[in-house]
């Protein structure tokens, strides 16, 4: 009989042992989504912001190629202007707007250069190169960065 009175009085506890209710496996739940929904929301913002620093880097590339080639095809050419066009880089198009405008320099020119995607109006790099006839002070008789000047 001591036996069996104490194995009532275990399935007694065993028996007052209560599981999770409804409400709170439902708020447990609740608690994860959230969690789990603020994560997602930093892992977009995240990509976003990865884009967005590809978009003005490839912008930045072709920015500093216009100012380039305005130095090299224009080097004989030079007058104050403003231009702009499109090209192609990284499978996306480009709209660039450049200005070219002396400095108060004399022979110094300032190449300002724009950039944005075609389809949008953000601007996304803007670079600024220069070009000159000479940066050397008047009376040295050749330019510092001749490679073919012999130095004294």
């Amino acid at each position: 009989v001591l036996f069996r009175s104490s194995r009532r009085q275990n399935e007694a506890v065993s028996t007052r042992v209560r599981a999770f209710t409804l409400i709170e496996v439902l708020v447990a739940l609740a608690m994860i989504a959230v969690g789990a929904a603020a994560v997602l929301s930093s892992l977009d913002t995240a990509a976003r912001a990865a884009d967005r620093v590809r978009e003005r880097t490839f912008a930045g590339w072709v920015a500093m190629n216009r100012v380039v080639e305005t130095r090299l095809l224009r080097a004989t050419n030079l007058k104050e202007s403003s231009t702009d066009g499109e090209v192609e880089m990284a499978g996306r198009r480009w709209h660039w707007k450049e200005t070219v405008r002396p400095t108060s320099f004399t022979g110094l020119w300032r190449i300002e250069v724009r950039v944005r995607a075609a389809d949008s109006t953000d601007w996304l790099a803007e670079r600024q190169g220069a070009l000159g006839e000479s940066l050397a002070p008047a009376g040295l008789g050749r330019d510092p960065w001749d490679l073919n000047a012999v130095n004294p």
